[in-house]
């Protein structure tokens, strides 16, 4: 399994906790879902922006990669990532077209429509990044920003609900997203220094920024989430997989200004 795979299989993780979430939400307090008769859509629509957030992660980690190696590291995987991207897209667009924009609350659709409006630009980007005529932090950028108007979105369903418990659910949710998307920039910033074998000008700096936000978001998700999603994310913790991790972030440290990772 390469590096990205596994980057790949540890940013997915908060999923399996989202999806136990979700369940305990409806489960615990349906009535607080229909209070308002947007709810039920917005949970719908945010499953399927859910999905192109982590496509379009897996996208940037690639791409930054690709970009990294001179085209050499994912040259025979980028593409089909790309066609999942534009499938994840492609439902996102046909849900929201079925529930009807009007039928939704617009701080939910202000976000919706900004990442929507971002993935329009797709084709252009992925030809840059295809002939190397764009900088690997440009490319990162544009993606994080399509991400983060989905992370925006998300964060909106707390205020269709008046319900305390909803709220502070809605919060912790937030908060696994944002340490998803802080792991999934690190993946990206991390794959492209292994390809290059060395941190190019300010990436080592970023990296450091981006762990530090990653552990501030885990600080606030543990506080907020009840003890079943905790005991989760402490037995994904405990497996090999983020063990192998933590050693790829150990050869970045040790290997920072001199380069050497040998990890391509």
């Amino acid at each position: 399994m390469n590096i990205t795979t596994k980057f790949c299989v540890v940013a997915a993780v908060p999923l399996t906790a989202l999806s136990v979430f979700a369940f305990q939400s409806v489960e615990r307090n349906r009535s607080t879902y229909c209070e308002m008769s947007q709810i039920d859509d917005v949970v719908v629509l945010c499953d399927l922006v859910g999905s192109a957030i982590h496509e379009s992660q897996k996208e940037r980690g690639m791409t930054a990669g690709f970009i990294g190696s001179g085209g050499k590291s994912f040259a025979s995987d980028i593409d089909d990532q790309r066609n999942k991207v534009d499938g994840a897209y492609d439902a996102l667009r046909g849900g929201y077209a079925e529930i009807g924009r009007d039928n939704l609350p617009e701080v939910f659709t202000t976000h919706v429509d900004a990442m929507l409006h971002d993935a329009e630009g797709l084709n252009t980007i992925r030809s840059r990044v295809t002939s190397l005529s764009i900088p690997a932090p440009d490319a990162i950028g544009y993606f994080s920003s399509m991400i983060g108007n989905g992370l925006n979105a998300v964060a909106r369903t707390s205020s269709v609900t008046t319900d305390s418990w909803m709220t502070e659910a809605i919060t912790s949710h937030c908060a696994l997203l944002e340490m998803k998307e802080r792991a999934g920039v690190e993946r990206a910033v991390l794959s492209g220094a292994f390809a290059a074998d060395e941190f190019r000008p300010g990436m080592y700096e970023k990296w450091l920024t981006i762990r530090a936000g990653l552990s501030a978001y885990e600080s606030e998700f543990r506080e907020r989430a009840d003890a079943l999603l905790n005991s989760m994310l402490d037995s994904d913790d405990s497996k090999a997989m983020f063990a192998e991790v933590d050693s790829f972030r150990f050869s970045a440290r040790e290997h920072a200004h001199s380069g050497g990772f040998g990890m391509v």
